[in-house]
């Protein structure tokens, strides 16, 4: 199956040609919490992936440059619930790219 352009984005075909249990949605979900992204990556959201590496790695910087007047503690929860959200996507956009059913480009959960 090759990629169409739809109205919501380009789709991204199933891994292993379409053929179900190739891809581990497990795996997707472990990059994500090393690396929030890597796991969108994985399941073949590449541009997702990395507009959402760029963020979270940007995100955090902050967060480290303005831990130096106190601030940067605030954002901290919200980088860690950032994170929980993108582990949790991973895995259940993998889940659907394991079943061999067709995701969006931009499809979240």
């Amino acid at each position: 199956m090759s990629d169409q352009q739809m109205p919501g984005g380009s789709q991204v075909p199933p891994s292993g040609g379409g053929q179900p249990g190739q891809h581990l949605p497990w795996v997707a979900a472990l990059l994500s919490l090393l690396f929030p992204g890597i796991g969108r990556i994985y399941n073949r959201q590449t541009t997702k992936g990395a507009v959402i590496l760029v963020v979270d790695i940007g995100g955090w910087f902050v967060t480290y440059l303005l831990s130096y007047i106190c601030i940067g503690v605030l954002l901290i929860p919200l980088m860690v619930a950032i994170t929980v959200v993108a582990v949790v996507d991973a895995a259940l956009i993998g889940q659907k790219v394991a079943e061999g059913r067709t995701v969006q480009e931009w499809e979240f959960f």
